[in-house]
């Protein structure tokens, strides 16, 4: 739990999602805008942005090709993928190497870093490789989601348009962020398997994603199946109160 500790509440190096940029209101840390779930009685299509949260974003999309980029570790995944499609693999693996073993970056980074080494042939150690980077809950059904990172942020999407991002303006959120990781982590430990990764957009299943160096675990149940599971009950009901808190935040701005 030293890791997760060092990371928690750290300040970030660079905005690791492009999207969220796209968000235009900012208030006390929350971005919010769009319509509530029950707003749209028709399921809409998938939010893409959710898409861009699990760390394994193919590799013309991480980050997006075109446009000059600088800054650190951005540049240095831009720098991986020229060696890349240059047949220089070693020289594209460094470049992931020198990302992971860079503190105090954001999450998403790390998690796109360690996808990028797995298909390319390196493995995380196994003292690393069950790392909870990140969790995700998903409803089918509602197409709601709300995630949460090691690096203290969060974040609330839906598909007919609702967004809360939490980039850590303060810690007030981050005792609840460390119950769900650390809930998260004793539940990696125990999976034996993944369950087949649904079309949730097109279905009610629930999923639940835990994000590590060795790739995404994901668990899925029909509505209210997972929160019955001992295992994983801890991690969904915790998912739930990060959910009311975000939202909570919205209406005190």
């Amino acid at each position: 739990m030293d890791f997760l500790k060092r990371l928690l509440g750290k300040k970030t190096a660079s905005s690791a999602n492009p999207s969220d940029s796209k968000i235009k209101v900012v208030l006390k840390g929350v971005q919010t805008g769009g319509p509530s779930p029950q707003a749209a009685k028709a399921k809409p299509p998938r939010n893409p942005v959710k898409d861009t949260l699990f760390g394994n974003r193919p590799l013309d999309q991480w980050p997006p090709a075109g446009g000059e980029i600088k800054a650190f570790p951005l540049s240095s995944f831009v720098e991986a993928r020229n060696h890349l499609h240059a047949g220089q693999v070693p020289e594209a693996i460094a470049c992931w190497q020198s990302i992971v073993a860079t503190p105090s970056l954001e999450a998403l980074h790390y998690m796109q870093a360690w996808h990028f080494l797995r298909q390319n042939g390196v493995q995380p150690p196994e003292e690393e490789s069950k790392i909870i980077y990140g969790v995700i809950g998903e409803q089918g059904a509602t197409g709601m989601l709300t995630a949460v990172f090691v690096d203290g942020q969060a974040r609330v999407y839906s598909d007919q348009g609702q967004s809360i991002v939490w980039n850590h303006p303060d810690a007030s959120l981050d005792p609840l962020i460390e119950s769900i990781l650390v809930a998260a982590t004793a539940l990696v430990h125990k999976i034996k398997g993944n369950d087949p990764i649904l079309n949730v957009a097109n279905s009610s299943i629930n999923t639940l994603t835990l994000l590590t160096p060795s790739g995404n675990y994901v668990k899925t149940g029909a509505p209210g199946s997972l929160e019955a599971m001992p295992l994983i009950k801890p991690v969904a009901e915790e998912l739930g109160k990060m959910t009311a808190a975000l939202t909570e935040k919205t209406k005190k701005r």
